[in-house]
């Protein structure tokens, strides 16, 4: 029998929000691409919509044209359930969950309204 063996790889918060986000991330894709699943956390709403949280110091939303720089990196998933993510209300999670769907990578963590929490598998 043949063991066989597939590599995950987690990253940390992805802040892209300054222009050309292919450049901060193609460093590491090379490695992110040879895993068979990448998972990241998007720290920041990615959608032109503006902040709307009082409290903690709120986040702009960073431009949705940089969620396909993710899928050109290698990832395939992506977590949503940070401290800044709801900084743009709901209309901020919506745009970035349809622009993650939009460039096929899975999101979890968040659902634009918190009593229909968004759910989503894959397999191997």
């Amino acid at each position: 029998m043949s063991e066989e063996t597939s590599q995950i790889r987690f990253t940390g918060d992805l802040v892209l929000d300054l222009p050309d986000a292919d450049y901060w991330l193609e460093g590491s894709a090379p490695a992110l691409r040879q895993a068979a699943l990448t998972i990241g956390h998007i720290e920041v709403p990615h959608t032109a919509a503006a902040s709307s949280l009082e409290g903690d110091i709120p986040a702009p939303g960073a431009p949705l044209e940089n969620i396909a720089s993710l899928h050109r990196a290698g990832f395939d998933c992506v977590t949503l359930a940070g401290n800044h993510i709801a900084d743009c209300g709901a209309k901020g999670i919506r745009d970035t969950i349809s622009e993650l769907h939009r460039n096929s990578v899975v999101c979890t963590g968040r659902a634009a309204h918190l009593k229909r929490p968004g759910h989503r598998s894959f397999r191997m």
